[in-house]
């Protein structure tokens, strides 16, 4: 069974916490809003949000909607590794290639750019995608079956007064022509 989730929800969902990261920050951290609302500090925080969004995005409609809809819990649970490694990869991109070439300035510094380091705190950071996609996932699925359950009573109903219309008309008829 293929949910059809309107992508737009996901836009949404993920628009609201970048909004609540940023109040996060302005709230809770107490962070100056010049530092919050600077470019750079803006950049890196967008390309985080986007590389969430992506494992997000891609956990969502491949390894939920294959391993979920099978009942395949260990091949997902296996599943998780991969995404975080794509995380790590995906981040790395948007991070240390694409916001080093347009400011010059790396998000971490030289000694933990190493790859194994990298990897290993991104899986942290990569965690709150994957929960968030496999909870999204089984939120829908528990309202497309709700929805399709209601459906099926609704369909029993109808048959039972169907079935009820079809025994009583024919004595209906039987009295009528009695009388």
């Amino acid at each position: 069974m293929k949910l059809k989730i309107p992508f737009y929800y996901h836009i949404i969902l993920f628009l609201g916490i970048f909004i609540t990261f940023y109040l996060w920050d302005i709230g809770i951290n107490n962070r100056e809003m010049d530092f919050v609302f600077s470019t750079l500090y803006f950049s890196f925080n967008v390309t985080f949000i986007l590389s969430i969004f992506i494992v997000y995005i891609l956990n969502f409609y491949t390894f939920c909607d294959w391993f979920f809809n099978k009942k395949k819990i260990v091949f997902y649970l296996f599943s998780i590794p991969v995404s975080l490694l794509i995380f790590s990869g995906v981040r790395y991109f948007l991070q240390e290639v694409i916001v080093f070439e347009l400011t010059g300035i790396h998000n971490y510094a030289e000694k933990t750019r190493e790859i194994t380091y990298y990897i290993r705190d991104n899986f942290f950071f990569g965690l709150p995608a994957i929960i968030l996609s496999a909870l999204s996932y089984l939120f829908w699925q528990f309202q497309n079956t709700y929805k399709l359950n209601q459906q099926l009573i609704l369909e029993n109903k109808k048959a039972e007064l169907q079935m009820l219309k079809s025994q009583v008309s024919p004595h209906f008829l039987f009295n009528t022509l009695n009388s």
